[in-house]
């Protein structure tokens, strides 16, 4: 759990063999105030939401690095909107 403006919680599910594990660790409750960011997500695929913004790092080089944001949801594709606003 990382505290500031907005509390950002993460989890890294890379040890996990199986999703079940991570119904367990009972993330949507751990994180209900705040934004929870989750490493490697595709072992947990049908237990995570559906509504969520999937960012991708791609190294590019030894100083470079692209970021790619994917919206699932009305809501995610709002935030992503959002960003390119001021």
């Amino acid at each position: 759990e990382y505290a500031g403006r907005v509390k950002l919680y993460h989890a890294d599910l890379y040890r996990l063999d199986d999703p079940g594990q991570v119904a367990d660790l009972a993330l949507d409750e751990i994180s209900a105030d705040g934004v929870l960011v989750v490493e490697w997500p595709e072992r947990a695929e049908d237990v995570l939401p559906l509504e969520h913004v999937l960012v991708r790092f791609e190294v590019t080089s030894e100083d470079g690095r692209v970021i790619e944001l994917e919206a699932h949801g009305v809501r995610p594709n709002e935030i992503i909107a959002r960003l390119g606003e001021d």
